[in-house]
């Protein structure tokens, strides 16, 4: 099995580390989300930030141990991400992509490969035929979808055309239904 995974929100806690540095600097407003910066503000906090960010955010729970089970089933784990692209209009950032490789070696996280991409993930799917895709945005998962490819989304409500899952055990339950059959 191909298993498509994204980085941040999905493994990862990004939005309360980076939420966190919002709230803790002076330059942004307090109460405002990170995802709610403007494109100048957020380029600014990215600059500041993302290698902190990159390197020192905490995992979900579950996390290692489902990707290291899958890893000694066999399964391709291919990780698909566009952390750091909006610092750089597009262009892979090597720092991040070094710190994000230095991170998973930290975190003993396996994987097969790790992709870097801006605009659309979906031409990388189809390129490492994955066979799922967990992220946990909907436009991402529309775009699998279209494609043939199974999707879950990793968010705290209910609200996706996509299969909901809250944790890393609930992902691991459908992934072995999905090999089971």
């Amino acid at each position: 099995m191909n298993i498509g995974i994204d980085i941040d929100n999905t493994i990862t806690e990004t939005s309360l580390l980076a939420n966190y540095l919002v709230k803790n600097d002076n330059r942004y407003d307090e109460n405002q989300d990170y995802h709610n910066l403007s494109k100048a503000d957020l380029v600014d906090f990215l600059t500041r930030y993302l290698e902190e960010i990159v390197y020192n955010v905490k995992l979900k729970p579950h996390v290692t141990t489902v990707l290291n089970k899958w890893h000694k089933l066999g399964y391709k784990i291919i990780f698909i991400t566009a952390r750091g692209a909006e610092k750089t209009d597009g262009l892979v950032n090597l720092k991040t992509l070094c710190l994000t490789s230095m991170y998973f070696e930290k975190m003993n996280i396996p994987f097969d490969e790790i992709v870097f991409f801006k605009d659309s993930k979906e031409g990388a799917a189809l390129d490492y035929k994955l066979d799922i895709f967990i992220d946990d945005k909907e436009q991402v998962l529309n775009e699998m979808k279209k494609a043939n490819i199974k999707t879950l989304r990793m968010v705290e409500n209910d609200k996706s055309n996509h299969i909901v899952v809250k944790n890393w055990l609930e992902i691991e339950k459908i992934i072995a239904e999905m090999g089971d059959k």
